[in-house]
């Protein structure tokens, strides 16, 4: 069976002459079909030569090459299988001169892939993964190479589960005046979830005490939203009250009451300060008449008699946003005395 070789060095045409490789041979045939037993026009050919030194020059191609071998074949050709993405085609080759035939395998195509970018799955409706797909065949696979083929249910994301009915559990904590973090508990049906894997929260920070309302938000196989309460509480005042004894003349209280201020020291109160006689100073008979302001200040009534009178005093702080409010009570000894001035330290 003879070869078609094709040269390996440039050649010339000069009129019905064709050099190459340092050889000149004369045209014989031109224009002759190339595969005119089945009718079909692939190309046309022109011969230079004949025998073992004939030189084939295709018009159409521009393709050059000589025979090598005996039996001067001319082949024309037909498909017979068509190359598919994945599997080699064939085609029938036979010598217009002897009839001689030969198949002739075609090599398979190889796919072509186009990237297909990934659909996110959503609370109603399934995603899918990134993949490529064959623009010829419709075969999917999950590397650009094309060799991992997939199925579409294999391409499949679920649906997101619903985040909304999880139970948030968010530890208080106590005021410290500094920014403090709780991390939350998330439950759904039964199933601790995982932080930054299963969800994304927010809302969780605080500084002053109070609620604070905890967002937690879908992530990965999940979507939705759940709610929690983050609660900063208030701690309790550091209010400290000190009862000074105070003395009043009693030359003095007979012929007017006397107001008695700077009793009671206060100190590192949180929010408004207000003094009230305690239940059991009002209904004293010796002291039901004393009175005390808003402010602090005792009044001593006219006509007092001489002696020492001890009074329960309920003196609150109303505390503040970060502070509770705090009662505190104290006993302030006033004295009723003949020869000891007011201030009678």
């Amino acid at each position: 069976e003879e070869q078609v070789v094709p040269l390996e060095q440039g050649y010339t045409i000069d009129g019905n002459t064709i050099t190459f490789d340092g050889a000149t041979v004369n045209q014989i045939a031109q224009s002759q079909q190339w595969d005119k037993v089945w009718g079909v026009d692939v190309c046309f050919r022109v011969m230079y030569g004949s025998g073992n030194d004939a030189v084939e020059l295709c018009e159409a191609h521009q393709w050059v090459g000589m025979r090598d071998g005996c039996g001067n074949h001319v082949w024309s050709e037909r498909i017979v299988t068509q190359p598919s993405c994945e599997k080699p085609g064939t085609k029938k080759q036979l010598c217009e001169r002897c009839d001689e035939v030969r198949l002739v395998p075609i090599p398979a195509k190889g796919h072509t892939l186009d990237a297909v970018a990934a659909k996110p799955a959503t609370l109603t409706a399934t995603g899918t993964k990134a993949h490529y797909k064959c623009s010829v065949c419709h075969k999917l696979f999950s590397d650009a190479a094309g060799t991992n083929e997939v199925t579409a249910a294999g391409l499949t994301i679920a649906k997101l589960v619903n985040i909304a009915g999880a139970k948030v559990t968010v530890a208080s904590k106590a005021y410290t005046g500094k920014a403090q973090t709780s991390a939350p508990v998330v439950k759904l049906g039964g199933k601790t979830l995982r932080a930054g894997v299963d969800y994304t929260v927010t809302g969780n920070q605080g500084t002053n005490a109070g609620s604070y309302v905890v967002t937690i938000t879908g992530k990965g196989a999940y979507g939705g939203t759940a709610k929690g309460t983050f609660v900063i509480t208030k701690i309790a005042s550091a209010m400290t009250v000190k009862a000074t004894k105070k003395k009043v003349k009693i030359a003095d209280v007979s012929k007017k009451s006397q107001k008695v201020s700077g009793a009671l020291t206060v100190k590192n109160q949180s929010g408004k300060v207000t003094y009230a006689l305690n239940k059991k100073t009002k209904k004293a008979k010796a002291t039901k008449k004393f009175k005390i302001s808003s402010k602090g200040v005792v009044t001593v009534p006219k006509g007092t008699a001489k002696g020492k009178y001890s009074l329960k005093i309920n003196v609150k702080d109303a505390g503040d946003i970060n502070h509770a409010a705090k009662t505190k009570t104290v006993t302030l000894v006033i004295t009723v005395l003949n020869s000891q001035p007011v201030c009678g330290c």
